[in-house]
């Protein structure tokens, strides 16, 4: 009901799909029925316009899961196996609010069972791109004390940072920068969460006092206890940086730029010509269930419609458009 009566509809789905995106991907829905029930509900307010991309996201983790039940029946059939157990969840780039991310140096254990399993994608989906989010993943990994055996479960980026403690016992952090090949506010993210000592267990790193960042020494504590034998490593949640919102913002304004153009083009297809106002009245009304936009947003859209052609100016009239097929 209060989505009803929202007026930037738009800002709140952008919102909403990169907390719906966190969700899926790291298993945090408390329920998937719950989710489509309140998708639906949207989708019988706004029409599959405004749903799409959100119900592409669930479409595309039930095809997730199908391919890797015949990713594992290949491995049996060819008795070809990754070094490690690998889960890929395929995600279509225009429906997901993906962040953009950097290539890093993972352990060759991992190398080669991303590699053996991008061959395999690729091979049955040929002309198509596979590119891996690192900085979404997460892994379980073993780890051995004199005394017990812990499965940790940590990020793609913690993994890479600790597989690297099984040939070092102090890394600095321009070691690590180099090491990892991971951006430095990521990698700070990763060592704050493996330094950090809640009340269930001890650290993984230690960091040693040092002048500066860059010049500290991150030390593999050899002593680590845990109340538990599975432990889970929580990732540092960083609050929205005015960048992120402005990035967000600047998302919003371009969609808002796609829909006004494609909505000024279809009234104008069907019109064939139309008075200014009656033209800017209409197409508010199209959109206004969705967001509302200002007289000065419209004008700016047709007169960029008019620069490419789509529409002209009625040489009999000043206010008045005429649509060019």
């Amino acid at each position: 009901v209060l989505f009803r009566y929202r007026r930037k509809k738009d800002v709140l789905e952008k919102y909403y799909k990169n907390h719906l995106a966190k969700r899926l991907l790291h298993q945090k829905s408390t329920s998937d029925d719950a989710e489509r029930l309140f998708i639906t509900k949207l989708k019988t307010e706004y029409g599959y316009q405004f749903t799409s991309k959100l119900e592409g996201m669930f479409q595309d983790m039930k095809l997730s899961q199908e391919k890797m039940d015949t990713y594992r029946q290949h491995c049996q059939n060819t008795d070809r196996f990754p070094p490690c157990e690998i889960i890929v969840q395929v995600l279509t780039t225009t429906w997901w609010p993906l962040p953009t991310t950097n290539p890093i140096t993972l352990p060759p254990m991992v190398e080669q069972a991303a590699q053996h399993f991008k061959e395999f994608y690729l091979y049955q989906h040929n002309g198509r791109k596979l590119v891996y989010q690192y900085n979404i993943g997460n892994v379980d990994l073993r780890f051995r004390t004199s005394s017990k055996v812990y499965e940790l479960n940590v990020s793609t980026h913690q993994m890479v940072i600790l597989m690297l403690y099984n040939t070092h016992n102090a890394l600095t952090f321009q070691d690590l920068l180099v090491e990892t090949a991971i951006a430095g506010p990521d990698l700070k993210r990763a060592l704050f969460s493996l330094c950090h000592a809640p009340k269930t267990h001890s650290p993984l790193l230690r960091r040693e006092p040092a002048t500066s960042e860059e010049q500290a020494q991150y030390v593999f504590n050899s002593d680590f206890k845990s109340k538990f034998i599975k432990v889970k490593i929580s990732q540092m949640v960083l609050k929205e940086t005015e960048e992120e919102a402005k990035e967000t913002r600047t998302k919003v304004d371009e969609d808002r730029k796609w829909q006004l153009d494609a909505v000024i083009v279809r009234v104008m297809k069907s019109r064939k010509t139309m008075e200014h106002r009656q033209l800017v009245s209409e197409v508010f009304e199209l959109l206004k269930g969705r967001f509302q936009p200002s007289p000065d947003d419209i004008k700016k859209r047709i007169e960029s419609l008019i620069e490419r052609e789509y529409m002209e100016r009625s040489q009999q009239s000043r206010s008045k458009y005429n649509y060019l097929a």
